[in-house]
């Protein structure tokens, strides 16, 4: 039998063993001054937890007694667990003096503890005092957890915890374990029970979770359940603050960011914000930031957090699980994170959530985030989330625009503020041309600059205007994807053969363009005008006759980026998926004031039929999406089309300017087959330009072509490009077109 000199000798033991896992020096341990590390506070609590061990063991040892009534050893032998605690079998009189004995030693310890937390610095950090205030833990929470976690803590706890179970398979405690190990009365354990309730702050915030017998998403029974502490909370018991790597993949903590007068956003955004977050009640500000991609929605809420000296954690909302349970879980874990860290939090989700069937399975999630996180929560998004604000009443949404020329002049001055420019580069005349956000502004310098270093070698970097056309309309190209491709032309004025009445037409539509924002703003007719104010033309006619190639031409006269819509994958057989991709070129042509070309427009834009099946109904609908989303556009869309007849009346009376492109005549096919040739070319004196005119009635294209295919004719030859190879070339063309036609010999082809 065991005397209580003998258990305060175990009880020593014990603690050296702990402290020696917890690297502790002796004076430490007898230490009763301030805690000096978390260490120190850690070893405390795990050492007045195995009295409370030490307790159990000695009330319900017959349990892990074998039928012989001997102590079963098979991985924890019995004189282990007599040296941790000096005990062995027990009667029921020397229970109660021993029982009697850790009471005292449970007094005095907490005695200690209380008189070593108030000589504690304020400028050490103890992980279990900041979980406690941080989550509003009482003493028995605190207790809780510290029970949970000690098996992973400590190696010796999860030795002698399996020995109190009589089960070393057993990985976790159970609830009816912790509430034996740490409840004396009933009162006590009714404590214990309502900690692990799903609404308490240890549950709530996933400091702890339970784990069900009958396996995953079954709530456990109140005795069976296992008890287990996360990684991520074991890892801040042992004073590890930064995020793990299971976490890194979803959020990220900011702990520094710009100053809010850095930022090139206006400050009535700047001051709504401020507002927003002072007058919410509690602190929990719930708000909603809209803006285009790159506008700074992140960088504004980093900037008032720091301003307020709190971090921020931005979780990406795609990297979540597609399965609302485990997004559920992750969720969790940034609001436990947000917690820990007085953390403002952003929510992003790349503009990728535009209606409730993008958000899928992920919407309780967001919406328990909202509703349990007691932080300020920025939810940022390209548009205005309807799907939300129709299940929360206490948004608050704030729209953040592109900056204004001079805004973004100064964006791309920063940007190159060390890096030289070449002297034909002219900022004002970039931020004329290309409206970019302050985020696409950053990356295309940063790639300007790597073009430059990479041509210059890395000495004496000068950025070119072609380094920075380059960079830019990768920043477009990125944020299209595959919907839309960026086009050119080398072609000027001087190589258009048109009809002199399409040169006129040509030149009010780029008239229009030009002075569009005189006239509705300056001028006040955006007043009169509600909507309709962008540009859309329409040029129809055969193949081959310059629509394409006008088009490009007006881009250039305009300065505009020209993207050439492929409708083959923007229309999409999922329902709804067509008018997202719509709108994500329409969205993104805004904000680059880019010019959108839907070439072969009439697979698009045909008519709307009578609706005799879901298809016809879907089909009609994304007929009309086009039409709202024309309407509301204040670019400019041009539609080329070689059937007028099918293209919806609708939009026809929603064109400013139609343009019908004929087949050129005689004069018109000679003025074409000579300005073909470019100065270089070894054209030869015979050639007869009338004739190959009034020979070959051809488009423009198919005479580009006829020319093309001569010239490699000549250079296969070795021959200048003659009258006879042109008309060869002229008469395979055709040909290749479907044409039935007669050389000057009559032979027929």
């Amino acid at each position: 039998m065991s005397s209580p000199a003998q258990h305060l000798k175990a009880i020593s033991a014990a603690t050296e063993r702990l402290a020696l896992s917890l690297g502790l020096s002796a004076e430490q341990i007898e230490s009763r001054a301030g805690y000096e590390q978390a260490e120190e506070h850690l070893f405390d609590s795990l050492t007045r937890l195995s009295l409370n061990l030490k307790r159990y063991i000695l009330t319900y040892w017959y349990r892990m007694a074998d039928r012989s009534g001997r102590l079963n050893d098979v991985l924890v032998s019995v004189d282990e667990m007599m040296r941790f605690f000096g005990v062995g079998q027990s009667h029921a009189p020397e229970l109660e003096a021993n029982l009697a004995t850790i009471d005292a030693e449970l007094a005095l310890w907490d005695d200690r503890m209380k008189a070593r937390l108030a000589a504690t610095p304020s400028h050490v950090q103890l992980p279990i005092i900041e979980l406690k205030r941080a989550f509003d833990l009482d003493d028995v929470a605190v207790e809780v957890l510290i029970a949970a976690a000690a098996p992973a803590l400590d190696v010796g706890f999860e030795r002698l915890y399996r020995f109190a179970w009589a089960d070393f398979a057993q990985r976790h405690p159970s609830i009816s374990f912790i509430v034996e190990l740490l409840g004396t009365t009933p009162e006590t354990r009714r404590g214990i029970r309502s900690a692990l309730v799903p609404s308490h702050p240890l549950r709530r915030y996933q400091l702890l979770s339970l784990d069900a017998a009958g396996g995953e998403g079954v709530e456990p029974s109140r005795a069976h359940g296992s008890v287990c502490v996360p990684n991520r909370v074991l890892s801040i018991l042992h004073g590890i603050r930064e995020l793990d790597d299971e976490h890194l993949t979803f959020m990220k903590l900011y702990r520094t960011g710009p100053r809010v007068e850095e930022l090139v956003i206006e400050e009535k955004v700047k001051d709504a914000m401020r507002v927003a977050l002072q007058t919410a009640s509690e602190g929990r500000a719930k708000l909603v930031v809209t803006g285009a991609e790159g506008v700074g929605k992140v960088a504004l809420a980093r900037a008032l957090a720091m301003e307020r000296r709190r971090p921020l954690l931005k979780v990406d909302l795609l990297q979540l699980a597609e399965d609302g349970v485990e997004a559920r879980y992750q969720l969790g874990c940034a609001v436990r994170e947000s917690i820990i860290s007085h953390a403002d939090v952003v929510l992003d989700d790349s503009g990728q959530f535009r209606d409730e069937r993008d958000v899928g399975d992920l919407l309780e999630p967001i919406l328990w985030a909202f509703e349990t996180c007691p932080n300020p929560i920025y939810f940022v998004t390209d548009g205005s989330p309807m799907w939300l604000h129709g299940r929360r009443d206490d948004l608050v949404e704030i729209g953040l625009m592109l900056s204004p020329p001079k805004g973004q002049a100064e964006l791309w001055r920063r940007a190159f503020e060390v890096t030289k420019l070449a002297p034909h580069v002219n900022l004002a005349e970039i931020v004329q041309r290309y409206s970019l956000s302050a985020g696409s502004i950053h990356r295309a310098a940063s790639e300007a600059i790597r073009l430059s270093e990479i041509r210059h070698n890395g000495q004496d970097v000068e950025v070119r205007l072609d380094d920075m056309t380059t960079a830019i309309r990768h920043q477009f190209h990125h944020r299209l994807g595959a919907l839309a491709q960026p086009i050119s032309t080398t072609l000027v004025w001087n190589d258009v053969v048109l009809p002199d009445h399409l040169i006129v037409r040509i030149k009010e539509i780029i008239a229009y363009a030009r002075h569009r924002d005189h006239v509705y703003d300056k001028w006040g007719f955006r007043r009169k005008m509600s909507y309709g104010r962008g540009l859309t033309c329409m040029f129809s006619g055969p193949p081959g006759t310059g629509k394409t190639m006008m088009v490009c031409i007006i881009a250039r006269e305009l300065g505009r980026e020209l993207f050439r819509v492929d409708v083959a994958r923007v229309v999409d057989k999922y329902i709804g998926e067509t008018e997202k991709n719509l709108a994500r070129v329409f969205e993104e042509a805004e904000r680059s004031q880019a010019i959108i070309l839907f070439d072969e427009a009439d697979s698009l834009f045909a008519k709307r039929t009578e609706v005799k099946s879901s298809h016809d109904r879907y089909a009609n609908l994304e007929v009309n999406y086009l039409l709202q989303r024309m309407e509301q556009f204040d670019g400019a869309t041009f539609l080329t089309t070689n059937f007028e007849t099918a293209i919806d009346e609708a939009f026809e009376r929603r064109l400013k300017f139609k343009l019908q492109f004929p087949m050129p005549d005689a004069k018109e096919r000679e003025r074409l087959w000579r300005a073909m040739f470019p100065p270089e070319a070894a054209l030869g004196d015979d050639v007869d330009w009338r004739q190959l005119a009034e020979d070959f009635d051809m488009s423009g294209g198919l005479i580009k072509n006829a020319v093309l295919r001569g010239a490699f004719l000549a250079a296969e030859e070795k021959v200048m490009i003659g009258h006879e190879v042109l008309y060869r070339a002229a008469m395979t063309e055709l040909k290749d077109a479907g044409h039935v036609i007669r050389d000057d010999k009559h032979r027929l082809w």
